[in-house]
């Protein structure tokens, strides 16, 4: 078995024993009555997959990496990779990806944004991109004798703070209301005393652009707009 190294971006993560219920010729696990082991990975742009095949494409031709990856790749033969890479890439397409002969693990099934399957590189963002399931998953696949499920549910640019809140963790419509009220009396102020300060920055540019040389544009007036603060779990913070 060859080592495995594990690095996992920031997440949320749950472990849950459930009875496998779906048949499926693909996946005879499935027609076990043992436990299915669940784990569901949640996080942000990371979770989300950003890994690209290229750099590993490129460990794998090295001596001195290659034994890290080869379980990835389709019975460890790095060189029959290499070779259907080679053979399959088009120098005259570049954006156009080459076939690659990665590994896929049964007893590790995953499931993300509507795709699912046995475990393999392809469950990130791009599409053959990979993330943290792919290291994740063939660790505990190794550790465990059950069928695993893996879960992958992810945001792009979400704030911990905020989108990944429990519901009893949010604003009481009360505070919601307040802090709309506050936004709103400051974007009136501000709306009010901006045209001055325009008329202002106007009237110095002109004279600026009069004396010649490279001008500026005048500024136009962008009224703030009305805020609004609400909940994105209307009544489960009751």
């Amino acid at each position: 078995m060859h080592p495995v190294h594990l690095a996992i971006a920031p997440c949320l993560l749950f472990v849950i024993a459930s009875s496998p219920q779906a048949l499926a010729e693909d996946y005879p696990a499935s027609t076990s009555k043992k436990p299915v082991k669940v784990f569901i990975l949640a996080g942000q742009s990371n979770m989300q997959g950003k890994g690209f095949p290229e750099p590993m494409v490129w460990q794998l031709g090295q001596e001195e990496y290659r034994e890290r990856y080869t379980h990835l790749i389709q019975g460890g033969d790095y060189q029959a990779f290499l070779a259907k890479v080679t053979a399959t890439r088009d120098p005259d397409q570049p954006r156009e990806s080459p076939t690659y002969l990665w590994s896929e693990r049964k007893d590790v099934w995953i499931n993300y944004l509507e795709r699912r399957g046995n475990l393999k590189v392809g469950y990130g963002t791009p599409r053959d991109g990979f993330g943290p399931e792919l290291n994740f998953g063939h660790v505990v696949g190794n550790h465990f004798d059950e069928q695993v499920l893996i879960i992958k549910t992810s945001w792009g640019g979400r704030a911990i703070a905020k989108g990944f809140m429990p519901p009893s963790a949010m604003h009481s419509d009360e505070e919601f209301a307040a802090m709309t009220k506050a936004l709103n009396d400051k974007n009136h102020k501000w709306n009010e005393e901006e045209p001055a300060r325009i008329a202002k920055y106007n009237e110095r540019i002109a004279k600026e652009n009069a004396k010649g040389g490279k001008t500026k544009r005048p500024r136009k007036r962008k009224p703030q707009r009305k805020a609004s603060f609400r909940s994105s779990h209307v009544g489960l913070n009751k």
